[in-house]
């Protein structure tokens, strides 16, 4: 089960946040991007009749998009996101 929280964005909120049309970020998650030899779609789960994105796959999208841009540290807002992720994932499994 793929799980999403309420730092979610919807695909309108999030093609407003960084410039680019609604149709344009719907695009990446429809039909992805080409690049080199290979599609990177955008991960995004349906929520009621919304789409939304959460900002770790929003994150990887990029990194997958731009493979020859260095590696930048992680922010402490996402380290502490993948942590808490993490912990639950670890909790599901044991129970």
């Amino acid at each position: 089960m793929i799980g999403i929280d309420s730092s979610a964005e919807t695909l309108p909120a999030l093609a407003k946040r960084i410039g680019r049309t609604r149709m344009t970020v719907w695009n990446w998650v429809k039909t992805g991007v080409t690049v080199g030899n290979r599609k990177v779609k955008l991960a995004a789960v349906r929520v009621g009749r919304q789409w939304c994105v959460a900002p770790d796959w929003y994150e990887q999208f990029l990194l997958d998009c731009n493979p020859e841009r260095p590696a930048l540290p992680e922010s402490p807002a996402a380290e502490k996101r993948r942590l808490a992720a993490e912990h639950a994932r670890v909790k599901a499994l044991l129970g």
